[in-house]
């Protein structure tokens, strides 16, 4: 099992880092790991977030790995100047780790995975609440 760090992630602009600070390890089965990024956001509402969970699948032939996390979109109230969450990006995704599969096959898949959601046309595509289409 991998320990609990906090974890630096590059913002849009591909040059300022995001601290997300490890707030909760997933000890158990099914246990939820939480990263959350406190220095942005004017309130705990406000903060993006990242979890994790792995726990056996039902037939206990893989281990079912599944990530989320929530960055809310905030506005001052112009009338009281608090900070108010108006809306959320939500996001989620599951893995399923075969028992069966060696390593050297699940490490490959893992960075192929990794690599394509940092490809231009991967982030566009999510960024436009599309898949990409035809020419």
């Amino acid at each position: 099992m991998t320990t609990m760090t906090d974890l630096s992630v590059l913002a849009y602009d591909g040059v300022t880092s995001v601290l997300f600070s490890g707030i909760n390890p997933g000890g158990a089965d099914g246990q939820r790991a939480l990263w959350r990024a406190n220095a942005m956001g004017a309130t705990s509402a406000a903060h993006p977030y990242f979890w994790m969970t792995g726990q056996w699948n039902g037939k206990r032939t893989g281990r079912r790995v599944n990530i989320g996390g929530d960055t809310p979109y905030t506005v001052i109230d112009s009338t009281t100047g608090l900070t108010i969450v108006k809306n959320h990006l939500p996001f989620s995704a599951s893995f399923l780790i075969p028992t069966d599969v060696p390593d050297t096959h699940i490490y490959e898949h893992v960075s192929m995975m990794s690599e394509f959601f940092k490809q231009g046309l991967i982030r566009n595509s999510i960024i436009q609440g599309n898949a990409p289409g035809g020419a």
